[in-house]
């Protein structure tokens, strides 16, 4: 029997989405990277299940490619005895792979659907309300290692999201950078044998070197089935935990039950596959910023740091309406180096971050903070410090109709320097961060 939905409120999505790839992309990873340090025994003998692996890891290597098709589940709920709901989210998935560095898949999530392609130096993606509808989309490209809007979505919004590519498209991500975790297989724990087949084991999850510190371990299972000569027929994981809802003054908060289930099935080994990038006419290379609607603007003059550093480019820039980031009509735009990579989560950002608010709509960045002056305007600062205790500057002027919240980890003297000047946004004057052709 279907569990009953009894409602969808979010619960902290971006943890979700963590546990389901944690389930699914790493794991499913592990048995398309090289599994090293195993031997291949004759076919007349038992196999052990690390014998049965190392068939796989050889056959995968020598195959590169296939065909696939998969669904994954999640579902939560608080737990018994609390008042609360329960929510549900199914994907359907189906593409090809071509190791190690390429992959072209879609997912339907039922009110929307992904597509995505997975190139050596490129990723690109579009969504649509449907399957049927993604042809008519345009193609986003995004640099292999990053992609906008670092914490993942749950399965079954409508577009997956990185930080790093294991995030992206939850299981099927990892098609397209398995080498990136050729060491996991060492976390998998327990090995042993279910039938003639299939192999099982325990991820070790709080090994991973991308989980975060505090969260709740879950249990991942990790379930194999190959045929008599490795050939890699099915990957099914499932992870069971308990999660914190952050839900604050609302019957959501307190702790979560969740499962989530990932099945993936392989066909057509070794039969030619293409893995292409769209032609370059329908690709948008600048997918996070809203041209238009920073265009259409009209809220308030958005205002620009003047003096920004030499390399500094805008790389992201939105507007919301009013009741999608707060009560006021809003854009947002970020200036950073595009050459700074960002594979290294304890890195200071560089980034400065502007936020463009009505000056009549009384929406403040700072509560209280020091008096200062910027380019000759008054206004306040907030020095504090970030998530990761590093120091964190917040600086907020309102000059004729605009409010100017401008914030960064830069040290003070370096924010102010950018500040020495303050002029009208100029969208055909932006150096807008684009992403690079493939190679």
């Amino acid at each position: 029997m279907e569990p009953t939905v009894v409602d969808v409120e979010v619960v902290e999505r971006g943890r979700q989405a963590w546990q389901m790839r944690a389930c699914g992309a790493l794991v499913t990873a592990v048995f398309l990277a090289g599994i090293v340090g195993l031997t291949i025994v004759s076919p007349g003998r038992s196999w052990t299940p690390a014998q049965q692996l190392a068939r796989v890891r050889q056959f995968v290597q020598d195959a590169r490619t296939a065909h696939f098709t998969g669904t994954s589940t999640w579902q939560a709920g608080t737990i018994s005895g609390q008042v609360g709901h329960r929510i549900e989210h199914s994907t359907r998935a189906e593409g090809v792979l071509a190791l190690p560095n390429g992959s072209h898949w879609t997912e339907d999530m039922g009110d929307s659907a992904t597509e995505t392609i997975v190139l050596p130096d490129a990723m690109f993606v579009r969504d649509a309300d449907s399957t049927a509808s993604l042809a008519g989309e345009q193609w986003k490209q995004y640099p292999r290692e990053q992609r906008k809007s670092a914490a993942p979505s749950p399965v079954g919004s409508g577009s997956p999201e990185p930080g790093v590519i294991s995030e992206v498209g939850g299981v099927f991500s990892a098609f397209g950078a398995p080498l990136e975790f050729s060491g996991m297989f060492d976390r998998i724990k327990d090995l042993r044998r279910v039938s003639p087949q299939v192999i099982v084991g325990t991820l070790d999850v709080a090994s991973l070197p991308d989980f975060p510190d505090g969260e709740p371990v879950p249990t991942v299972t990790v379930e194999v089935e190959s045929d008599t000569v490795g050939r890699l027929l099915r990957i099914l994981t499932t992870a069971t935990g308990t999660m914190t809802a952050e839900a604050p003054d609302t019957a959501n908060s307190g702790d979560e039950k969740f499962m989530a289930r990932s099945e993936t099935r392989f066909t057509h080994w070794g039969v030619p596959v293409d893995v292409s990038a769209p032609s370059a006419g329908n690709v948008d290379k600048t997918p996070d910023v809203d041209e238009e609607g920073l265009a259409a603007f009209s809220a308030a003059p958005i205002l620009v740091p003047g003096a920004l550093p030499t390399a500094y480019q805008l790389t992201d820039g939105s507007v919301s309406e009013p009741g999608d980031a707060g009560d006021c009509p809003e854009a947002d735009l970020t200036y950073g180096d595009p050459s700074q990579s960002p594979a290294d989560p304890a890195a200071v950002s560089s980034d400065i971050n502007v936020t463009i608010t009505p000056a009549n709509c009384d929406q403040s960045a700072i509560d209280g903070g020091d008096p200062i002056t910027v380019a000759g305007h008054p206004g306040h600062i907030a020095r504090a410090k970030n998530s990761d205790e590093e120091p964190s500057v917040t600086v907020e002027i309102v000059i004729g109709a605009t409010r100017m919240s401008v914030d960064s980890d830069l040290p003070e003297a370096e924010l102010i320097a950018a500040l020495r000047t303050i002029v009208p946004f100029d969208l055909a004057k932006q150096r807008i961060a684009t992403a690079q052709s493939p190679t």
